[in-house]
């Protein structure tokens, strides 16, 4: 699966008002790894039970997986929620 650039996700978020792909939709188009909602997980991260050394995660558009690390510092976390509404995550 390829994965978008930044660039191509906001793209996407500014001028593609169709339907967003379920949890499951994303989870099933996944050969291996983990998806989270946004929300669950910034909890996970939270509580501490997902680090950065664990593994690594993307931020998907409901549409295809990003290229944007989920601990890019780069990205405001306002605008990860905005525009991210999943996470897929691959552990080590």
């Amino acid at each position: 699966m390829s994965k978008i650039t930044l660039e191509e996700a906001i793209d996407i978020y500014n001028n593609d008002n169709t339907k967003i792909k379920t949890l499951e939709e994303v989870q099933a188009e996944m050969d291996f790894g983990d998806v989270y909602t946004i929300s669950d997980f910034s909890k996970q991260v939270f509580e501490h039970s997902i680090l950065d050394c664990d593994g690594i995660g993307y931020f998907h558009n409901g549409h295809e997986e990003t290229e944007v690390c989920v601990f890019d510092p780069d990205i405001p976390y306002y605008m990860a929620v905005l525009m991210f509404p999943y996470v897929c995550w691959y552990n080590k």
